[in-house]
């Protein structure tokens, strides 16, 4: 959390001065910051292609790249919605990749993409 939003809550919950708060404004402000808090230590057993993107910081195509090309463990999944799939990353493959990284490349997608082979290889 940054610096200057915790020095302005710590005075905003004084009471002191002009960035005092009422009662209803401090119970709003926990209540943003416990929904924040319950969202960003929410444990799933499955994570979306974009789930997953935003945990690692990475856009949603390249995470589906990695999915396509098997540089991560990922599982095809029907959506509710139709005929269509989308990639799924178990939480398991999530902790895996934060320890060991990306798989490296094999077959033929290292020979499709054999620069990028290299560089996974060093």
């Amino acid at each position: 959390m940054p610096e200057a939003q915790t020095s302005f809550r710590m005075t905003a919950f004084s009471g002191k001065g002009e960035n005092s708060m009422t009662t209803e404004d401090r119970l709003e402000n926990i209540e943003r910051l416990l929904a924040q808090l319950v969202t960003k230590t929410l444990v799933k057993s499955w994570y979306t292609v974009e789930e997953f993107a935003t945990l690692v910081g990475r856009s949603n195509f390249t995470c589906r790249e990695w999915c396509r090309l098997g540089r991560i463990h990922a599982e095809k999944s029907m959506t509710q919605s139709g005929a269509t799939t989308t990639w799924t990353i178990s939480q398991e493959e999530y902790l895996r990749y934060q320890r060991e990284g990306l798989l490296p490349l094999r077959g033929l997608a290292a020979t499709a993409y054999p620069k990028t082979c290299r560089m996974a290889a060093s």
